[in-house]
């Protein structure tokens, strides 16, 4: 699904926001290094836990986001345990195969003589088709003014937009480096919530987000150039790229 947009301010080139649902059958951890394992030999116990706020995995097209520890303990039987998350998104263990019809794979315990040796089988399944990503794009041709609206943009659709996870793949350029160093502001619904910023003669910015940034269906983003425009700053590209969730 496509929509096209034409910037409300800045001047700019129009604003293509791109996003496709994932297919009802996705199975897999989203980004496994969302994700820590680890597991006790004195408790028998197996738990994953979340990197930071939340991992999420698809099980047959069942969306899961877990955010805080599980833990799994297994029977003390000498062999290799098969961890698993089942299509209602609870975690288990066996020590028959999993069944990719209706398991998701997480781990594997080798335990021999009071001892586990774990290992991470979370890429055995992927989404077949996760690409659930909101795209705002926005380009200022020429150089900036003072306080310019580089972009004012209406969320769409009707699930939240999270843009930190999706951090290092949003990127800004620009066709002529700032004579110094410029932020534009970040706004979400006219507060603050990160920047982009050109380091002097740098033609590609980085990103600061001042908190986890997430966008609700109808919340207004917008990107505000410095007060004072660099007399050298250019032709800028910015596109920001989010998860749907």
């Amino acid at each position: 699904m496509s929509t096209k947009l034409i910037p409300l301010g800045g001047g700019g080139s129009s604003v293509i926001n791109n996003y496709y649902e994932e297919v009802v059958d996705s199975t897999g951890f989203v980004d496994p290094t969302d994700s820590q394992i680890s597991f006790d030999d004195g408790t028998r116990t197996f738990t994953i836990e979340p990197t930071e706020d939340s991992f999420v995995f698809y099980a047959f097209g069942n969306r899961y986001e877990k955010t805080s520890a599980e833990t799994e303990q297994i029977d003390d039987v000498d062999g290799l345990w098969y961890i698993y998350y089942d299509i209602d998104g609870v975690l288990g263990s066996s020590q028959d195969l999993w069944d990719l019809s209706t398991q998701v794979p997480v781990a594997t315990i080798l335990w021999s003589s009071g001892t586990g040796t774990v290992d991470n089988n979370q890429d055995k399944t992927k989404p077949s088709k996760f690409v659930n990503i909101y795209v705002i794009g926005v380009s200022v041709p020429s150089v900036l003014t003072d306080e310019q609206v580089a972009l004012l943009h209406v969320v769409a659709g009707s699930e939240t937009v999270e843009l930190n996870k999706r951090l290092p793949y949003s990127i800004a350029k620009c066709g002529t480096a700032p004579t110094g160093s410029i932020a534009f502001d970040i706004l979400i619904n006219g507060v603050s919530k990160g920047s982009i910023n050109f380091a002097a003669s740098e033609t590609t910015a980085t990103f600061t987000w001042n908190n986890k940034v997430t966008l609700n269906p109808g919340d207004l983003v917008k990107i505000v150039g410095p007060s004072t425009a660099d007399v050298t700053l250019a032709d800028v590209a910015i596109t920001l790229e989010g998860i749907r969730i």
